[in-house]
């Protein structure tokens, strides 16, 4: 935990309860990876509550998580950037209930075991709708879903097709994992987006193979995940498969649809043995990074330097052989580097 006490230079006491603070001499605080008592400046409106929509869903999925490993899971990590998975897709905010869950409801679920605090209200002010049915989740169903008015605080239907937002007056909207309506990512998160999209396609891609599996009568359908990956892999040796047979697949059941272009516009490769799901070369999914153009077909098990967005992208058989690692550097006349033992001679 950190805070601040203002210009006053004396700090409130020790409880707080979670908002915006209303005078520079209020305390600002964080805890356990968020802000509960913040100043919003403004025109940051948007940002900031699209952050807390992709925060409260990260952790609803959190919390849904917690019913499969058997135990709280706890706040994890970094939450994704806030980003359209894919446009066009239409959808109802009631399908994971009928009615908004109340807030005492849902934060007697997040809070304190997933959350310090939940937000109530967004960055205008607005209360959240919030949607939750975390059985649904065990059912195969929609599990979560939340939503922030926008900066004129009117929802605009319960019917929204997803995309990107034009303006601040347009509803912000998550539902079971995935941001429907969101404003544009900036460009510089685009290599992050890729590898948040290709893990999404590659989950569902195995959680259709398992459901062919189980559906012939497989005794075990762990046996389908690869049984190791010798580098260097070529990509090639997986069949390759189109984006719409792909999307026949996967989609609605297993994510709302398959992205058929990376974030810089680019299509993705897509790899699928049909054929033999019981197979070492089962699936792999690669993007060929800003530039657009592949380095190859055969990779080692090697990550990529922080900065470089035109490296190619590439998760084979549950193994990411081509990962952007921020802890390397990459320079001008100089080799990459693992960040603790990286150096240089400054004239």
């Amino acid at each position: 935990a950190i805070r601040a006490g203002g210009p006053n230079g004396a700090f409130e006491g020790t409880s707080y309860a979670g908002g915006m603070v209303d005078a520079v001499d209020d305390d600002l605080v964080w805890v356990r990876g968020m802000f509960v008592r913040r100043y919003v400046p403004a025109g940051a409106e948007q940002a900031l509550t699209a952050a807390d929509v992709n925060l409260i869903g990260t952790t609803m999925i959190n919390y849904v998580t917690s019913f499969f490993e058997g135990a709280h899971a706890g706040a994890s990590g970094r939450a994704p950037v806030a980003a359209v998975f894919c446009d066009g897709v239409s959808y109802t905010i009631g399908s994971v209930a009928a009615a908004p869950t109340s807030y005492a409801t849902l934060a007697a679920d997040l809070v304190p075991a997933f959350l310090p605090w939940l937000p109530d209200v967004d960055a205008w002010g607005t209360a959240f709708d919030f949607r939750w049915n975390p059985n649904g989740a065990l059912l195969g169903q929609p599990f979560g879903a939340l939503r922030s008015a926008g900066a004129d605080a009117a929802f605009e239907g319960a019917t929204y097709v997803s995309g990107t937002v034009a303006s601040l007056d347009d509803d912000l909207v998550w539902q079971n994992g995935f941001h429907h309506r969101a404003p544009p990512a900036p460009p510089a998160f685009a290599q992050e987006l890729v590898v948040d999209d290709i893990a999404q396609v590659n989950n569902a891609m195995f959680g259709w193979v398992i459901s062919q599996i189980v559906r012939a009568g497989g005794d075990d359908a762990a046996a389908a995940i690869a049984r190791g990956t010798a580098p260097p892999y070529d990509v090639t040796a997986v069949p390759s498969i189109d984006h719409p047979t792909l999307e026949g697949l996967l989609a609605p059941t297993f994510l709302p649809c398959v992205p058929v272009n990376d974030r810089w516009g680019a299509p993705y490769d897509y790899r699928l043995n049909v054929a033999n799901l019981f197979s070492g070369d089962l699936l792999a999914i690669r993007s060929a990074g800003s530039d657009g153009v592949f380095e190859g077909d055969a990779y080692l098990v090697d990550p990529v330097p922080g900065g470089e967005p035109d490296e190619d992208l590439v998760l084979a058989n549950a193994i990411w052989l081509r990962l952007p690692n921020p802890l390397m550097l990459s320079a001008d006349g100089f080799e990459s580097g693992d960040l603790s033992d990286w150096s240089a001679v400054v004239p």
